[in-house]
């Protein structure tokens, strides 16, 4: 296993000719698009944060003397509306976008979700251009190649794990039409066979890659929140991730130097004053790390940032560096809140320190997400109420936003290998991941047909005390979106159902909740979301499930702190220049009272004044004004 941050800097120009293979050959000067990298989609209301690799490799093939170009289609999607009328008109709306910047080579990043849309999209380019270029990298990609090569002709190479050693040369073998079978890390075709070279797993020298050009994404210049790549790999063995099997446990960090350095450019440049560090291990090496600390505290940016980390990395001492160093957000993988789980999946972690590392992060300004996993197939009902029970709690306890996602079967995992026979395709299969694009990804569905070991995150499998609550991950993640602004609320539901979450889960199933989303997946919802109509749909489940409660108990209190809330909700959503004033029959800012000292008895009308503060709603106590509901 290898690890750490790099040391010394000193051979970094000697790196930089043998990877890049700039010292034998003269830069290259072209008037026509040579590559042009395509982001991993997501089509969410947000641009794509997936783009750090084709950032690396488009500044490779820059440095080369390429003409590169990146296409985000997530933003092409939200800033250009793109006029869709079905799943169709989306891919030829993507695959006009792409043919109309004339590149001779195309190269598509995608992750497991987006992976059959991608290659749907990749499949018309090839019919309607037959001479096109198509490279395929990427997780998803790497993991699947020889099956991806075999499955699908109109792919002309897969390019394994890291490609910036060897981009430049393959390129340029491309362009020239050689063989490039000489380059490592290869899945291609030559000459109607199928070939795969040499498996050169040797880590590239981080420090040793051209800093990323921003410029290259459409919002760079306006960036309010940008995605450094802070380390590559993995050194764990989780059962459920391949993460250890594509990076083979190996990872490395970059220098505190760099990272540094790198925050002060993107500061300088384009005012960037917030920061995520993208790197599960950032905080695995305690000395490295509180070096960064220090640095960044000697620095004196005006700037924030967020990272990830494993929840046995963090002691008391670190938690109070990062918060020092402007550290605001750290996003925990606690997968499952069951001691024995935690053995069976190799995660290892021991539950009361994940509280105690809470308490202290929040006790330290750091906001918190927290993220989960269900759908294991040893998991019992014991194991899914544990683990429902502590994401509900990291909700009303911390103040956290708590994901929880449906485990996917990823191709070289023991848990892939486990179910790998019972996989099947299932056309009503949910995942809370491809939700945004479900309607889209079943134009696909000639592409999946029953090859799991390439798409398993779109086939079921008949194990796991969750395999038939299909709705799961949505129901506990919509509580969560709306737990911010909704705090008294729904912290209430989740205490009041904290016995058996995944019992009141299916109540709610029963009374509706399954067949209103069933029907907003009919309706092509990905079209809808990225509209105003869309979030409106998300807020009307959310009401349902708060009224419907409220409606089986005589809870008067409850009922106006709900009101109180959701008055707060439309005033923000409404953005009105004048504030306004409503009136309570209870005191309802008793709700945010700390429990000691919070009362609920008598009635006691109350008047708040609502107005903006910086685009966040506040309430402020005044008089009371009769008349006034």
């Amino acid at each position: 296993m290898s690890a750490g941050w790099p040391q010394k800097n000193v051979l970094l120009r000697n790196l930089l000719a043998s990877f890049f293979q700039v010292a034998a050959y003269p830069k290259q000067t072209r008037c026509e698009m040579d590559v042009l990298f395509v982001n991993s989609i997501n089509l969410e209301a947000s641009a794509s944060l997936d783009c750090l690799g084709t950032l690396s490799l488009a500044g490779v093939l820059a440095f080369a003397g390429y003409q590169a170009d990146i296409v985000d289609i997530d933003s092409l999607f939200l800033s250009r509306n793109f006029q869709i009328d079905s799943p169709a008109g989306f891919v030829n709306a993507v695959v006009a976008e792409l043919a109309g910047r004339r590149p001779r080579i195309l190269v598509f990043h995608a992750l497991g979700n987006s992976y059959p849309l991608m290659l749907k999209i990749a499949a018309v380019v090839k019919a309607e251009l037959p001479t096109m270029i198509i490279l395929f990298g990427g997780p998803q990609a790497s993991l699947t190649a020889v099956d991806t090569m075999e499955a699908f002709d109109f792919v002309d190479a897969v390019i394994i794990g890291e490609a910036e050693g060897i981009i430049t040369e393959l390129v340029r073998c491309y362009l020239a039409g050689r063989d490039p079978s000489h380059l490592p890390n290869l899945v291609y075709r030559r000459d109607g066979a199928l070939r795969t070279s040499r498996r050169d797993s040797t880590p590239l020298v981080l420090e040793a890659i051209p800093h990323l050009d921003y410029a290259r994404l459409p919002a760079s210049q306006n960036a309010r929140n940008v995605s450094i790549e802070a380390g590559r790999g993995c050194a764990f063995a989780c059962r459920f991730c391949s993460a250890s099997v594509l990076w083979e446990r190996q990872f490395r960090v970059r220098s505190p130097e760099d990272l540094v350095a790198q925050m002060r450019n993107l500061f300088q440049r384009f005012g960037t004053k917030s920061f995520s560090l993208d790197h599960a291990l950032l905080t695995a090496q305690l000395e490295p790390l509180h070096h960064f600390c220090r640095l960044l505290i000697a620095a004196d940016l005006p700037i924030e940032w967020s990272c990830s980390a494993r929840v046995d990395s963090l002691d008391a001492h670190t938690i109070e560096l990062l918060a020092v160093a402007g550290c605001k957000e750290i996003y925990l993988g606690i997968e499952t809140g069951s001691p024995r789980m935690q053995r069976l999946v190799g995660k290892g972690l021991k539950l009361e320190n994940v509280r105690r590392v809470a308490r202290l992060l929040r006790a330290n300004g750091i906001d918190i997400i927290a993220s989960f996993i269900h759908g294991f197939p040893e998991e019992t009902k014991i194991d899914l109420d544990a683990t429902l029970r502590m994401l509900a709690d990291f909700i009303c306890d911390y103040d956290a936003i708590a994901q929880l996602h449906t485990l996917s079967f990823q191709p070289g995992t023991d848990y892939y290998r486990m179910v790998r026979g019972t996989l099947f395709a299932d056309p009503n299969y949910f995942n809370m991941d491809n939700l945004w694009y479900q309607d889209v990804i079943r134009h696909c569905a000639d592409l999946i047909g029953d090859r799991s070991a390439i798409f398993p995150n779109y086939f079921n499998c008949q194990t796991g005390v969750s395999r038939d609550a299909p709705f799961l991950d949505f129901f506990f993640m919509l509580l969560s979106s709306y737990a911010k602004k909704f705090r008294a609320t729904v912290t209430r539901l989740l205490t009041k159902h904290r016995g058996d979450l995944f019992a009141w889960y299916g109540r709610e199933c029963a009374r509706g909740l399954t067949a209103e989303i069933q029907s907003a997946l009919d309706a092509n919802l990905s079209t809808v979301y990225i509209k105003a109509s869309g979030r409106r749909w998300l807020a009307k489940l959310f009401f349902g499930i708060v009224e419907r409660d409220l409606a089986d108990q005589a809870d008067a209190f409850a009922d106006e702190v709900y009101r109180f809330e959701k008055d707060a909700f439309d005033y923000g959503c409404a953005k009105p220049d004048a504030p306004e004033i409503k009136n309570y029959d209870y005191n309802v800012l008793n709700a945010y009272l700390p429990s000691k000292r919070r009362s609920r008895r008598g009635a006691e009308k109350i008047s708040l004044l609502m107005y903006l503060h910086k685009d966040l709603v506040r309430a402020k106590r005044i008089p009371y004004q009769e008349g006034i509901r």
